[in-house]
């Protein structure tokens, strides 16, 4: 079933959420997918916080026009039985708010289920925007992904009943903000460039975290007790990576948004 794909500006956004609000788009498998593109200058910086119940996210920085697309998926569990998957169609649900306040463009996606087993369905979550100043996101159960981000980056991917919650940041800007990664017990893998800056701690699976840097060199290197510790360039900036059981490690590359590694 083909998406719904709605193209507005800001005076459309009060007919979209009702669009959504309906629960229309609705497939046996894919319970509902959505595309909104919200159109507007693009002269402040861009934040985008992302909500998500359980399932997936990527949020990705491309070269775009001016406008932030926001696709939502959601699914049920084969676990479910497809008779069921129809009534779970009606449970999994997603809103999108933005605002430009405080100097922004704020962009917020949220989803939700109440569905009983909430396991029992996930939502797959993809913004693209032309830049990405101040990324937050809050997920279950799935993979996080992040590619070009620039600013302030803090994600949260914790675990559910059915999946890990793993990390991938990879971005060719510099990244010189704080930046905190913190997984249940997926993997982390942070890769950036070598202009960007940082004070490494990285955690993870009862071991210190692993640092790759053919582009750039650490200084102040330290290990002990279950954690790693670097500084990178001016190490203004914190930079946390911590997962409770997965593996943690930090990448400094050239080209890291081309650099695919087998992650793990």
């Amino acid at each position: 079933m083909a998406p719904c794909r709605i193209r507005t500006g800001l005076l459309g956004m009060l007919l979209i959420l009702g669009a959504i609000a309906l629960g229309g788009c609705s497939h046996e498998r894919a319970l509902m997918e959505r595309t909104i593109e919200l159109g507007f200058p693009l002269q402040q910086p861009v934040e985008v916080v992302v909500r998500n119940f359980h399932g997936t996210v990527e949020v990705i920085a491309e070269d775009r026009d001016e406008t932030i697309e926001v696709e939502v998926t959601g699914f049920g569990a084969p676990a479910v039985g497809n008779e069921q998957r129809r009534f779970a169609s009606r449970e999994v649900d997603a809103a999108v708010s933005f605002d430009k306040s405080d100097g922004w463009n704020r962009v917020i996606v949220e989803t939700t289920s109440g569905w009983d087993e909430v396991d029992q369905t996930h939502a797959h979550v993809i913004v693209r925007a032309p830049r990405l100043n101040h990324v937050r996101i809050e997920n279950r159960g799935g993979q996080v992904l992040t590619s070009g981000v620039e600013g302030l980056l803090n994600i949260q991917s914790l675990d559910s009943t059915v999946a890990r919650g793993s990390i991938i940041v990879r971005t060719d800007r510099p990244m010189t903000a704080p930046v905190t990664l913190v997984s249940g017990s997926g993997s982390i893998m942070y890769q950036v460039g070598p202009d960007s800056s940082g004070r490494f701690e990285l955690t993870g699976d009862g071991r210190p975290g692993e640092i790759f840097s053919p582009a750039a060199r650490f200084k102040d290197i330290a290990s002990g007790g279950g954690f790693m510790r670097a500084t990178l360039n001016s190490a203004d900036n914190p930079v946390l990576l911590r997962s409770e059981s997965g593996r943690v490690r930090a990448y400094v590359l050239e080209s890291p948004e081309g650099y695919f590694n087998d992650f793990r």
